[in-house]
């Protein structure tokens, strides 16, 4: 019979309550964002890029919350004010930015091609 003092187990409860930081960015990628479950392929090089691209984008929401920069003061990494901006809208949001840095880096090189020749 194993018994267990009771300073271990609450040293346990406090280690898995901070320590499902990746299953949390697991679930915003796979049941927020769900990229896989909206482009459906039976191309496995496609879908690997749908999953890569997933995972960056719940970086760049998990970062851009840590940091402060939804609701303007960092936060602590464990609180939960990832709603102000949901993962769904700042996949949109990061999707315009890139197409404008897209558009303006084109452009820019037309600009560039026109006046070199």
């Amino acid at each position: 019979m194993i018994v267990f003092r009771r300073d271990c187990l609450d040293a346990i409860s406090k280690f898995f309550m901070h320590s499902n930081v990746i299953d949390k960015h697991n679930q915003a990628r796979q049941f927020e964002l769900y990229l896989e479950k909206c482009w459906v392929t039976l191309d496995p090089y496609f879908r690997l890029h749908t999953t890569i691209l997933g995972m960056n984008v719940a970086d760049c929401w998990k970062v851009c919350n840590y940091h402060g920069l939804f609701n303007g003061h960092k936060v602590n990494y464990y609180s939960n004010d990832e709603q102000l901006m949901p993962i769904r809208k700042f996949a949109g949001v990061l999707s315009f930015q890139l197409l404008s840095f897209a558009d303006c880096l084109k452009k820019t090189l037309m600009l560039l091609f026109l006046l070199l020749f």
